[in-house]
């Protein structure tokens, strides 16, 4: 699924779609061809837009004939965009506010199983990260802890045998021997995909009756906007 699933739900939303089989996930730049006449949307990262030559902002829908020529260029600001098509030629509009997933500061998270310290702030995303797992750079520190593998989730905090941490993406392993010390809350999970390398990350504790409320009142918000996008386009 979707690195940052917000991204990926607004996009479809500005096309007044629930799901496509005709939305991808971008990293970096890359340019395509429309073969037929319809709409585009793009949202998440507030990358550079061509459209036959013509400037766009992203997070935004625009009509597009068949043969037109896209062309998205990478954003330093943010790691990810997700792009989509319909069928059904839909006037130009743009997101009045960008993805929440785009917005800075810490990250929060939970306690997870294991009582390994470490810093909360002070890291960098490495260029090293995909969508398997956010592999973080900084002063970490090291332990000798063996454990056996166990399950894991999205957005599980494994420290390293040398104190680094790796966030588990989408495409995580579900299990996982390194101790698991902090779990991502789910309402902060898709600010992990936005988070281009050098990027600095913080994260912060929270307990998890906390978590539950942020997350609950963040689907709330997000699905209302979601269902306002949807009605608007059809």
């Amino acid at each position: 699924g979707p690195f940052d699933r917000e991204s990926y739900a607004l996009a479809l939303a500005l096309l007044g779609l629930e799901a496509s089989p005709a939305a991808r996930e971008t990293v970096g730049s890359v340019t395509f061809e429309v073969l037929e006449t319809g709409a585009l949307s793009l949202a998440g990262a507030p990358v550079r837009i061509l459209i036959d030559g013509e400037e766009r902002l992203a997070n935004a829908v625009w009509p597009a004939r068949a043969g037109t020529l896209v062309q998205v260029m990478a954003s330093r600001a943010a790691a990810r965009a997700y792009l989509a098509w319909r069928a059904e030629s839909q006037p130009e509009g743009r997101l009045a506010t960008p993805p929440s997933s785009l917005r800075s500061g810490k990250i929060r998270i939970v306690r997870g199983p294991d009582p390994v310290g470490f810093p909360l702030d002070g890291w960098r995303a490495s260029a090293a990260s995909n969508r398997m797992g956010l592999r973080l750079e900084g002063s970490g520190q090291p332990h000798s802890i063996e454990l056996p593998s166990r399950p894991t989730a999205v957005g599980t905090v494994q420290i390293t045998p040398s104190g680094m941490p790796i966030v588990f993406g989408p495409d995580g392993p579900t299990i996982g021997g390194y101790p698991q010390a902090a779990v991502v809350i789910d309402a902060d999970r898709d600010r992990l995909g936005q988070l281009s390398a050098g990027a600095a990350v913080a994260f912060e504790w929270v307990d998890l009756e906390t978590a539950r409320t942020i997350s609950h009142e963040h689907r709330r918000a997000l699905q209302g906007r979601l269902a306002q996008l949807r009605l608007a386009r059809r």
